[in-house]
């Protein structure tokens, strides 16, 4: 390995742990497979694969959301049918 390649790899190797440190995913992804998987030193032996777990958490925090959407408006919608019913009970003194 010449020292130009070594130099070369020290710099990919310093922008990718600066892109991960500084949590700059656009960066990140220039030097990274998104598919990659990896044991990573800070890991301590935890199998890391990069992009499919984040995206897995991201749905699974957008369908946790939308799962308390759906039941907000089912409460609202069953508090408007108990409002409306107790509003049209008709006339009971008569």
């Amino acid at each position: 390995m010449t020292t130009t390649l070594k130099e070369q790899l020290l710099q990919l190797t310093v922008a990718v742990e600066t892109a991960m440190t500084s949590a700059d995913y656009s960066a990140y992804r220039r030097y990274v497979e998104p598919r990659a998987s990896f044991f990573e030193p800070r890991s301590r032996g935890t199998l890391l694969q990069v992009i499919i777990t984040t995206i897995i958490v991201i749905v699974i925090v957008i369908v946790i959301v939308i799962i308390i959407i759906i039941i907000i408006i089912i409460i609202i919608i069953i508090i408007i049918i108990i409002i409306i019913l107790l509003n049209n009970k008709g006339p009971t003194g008569l």
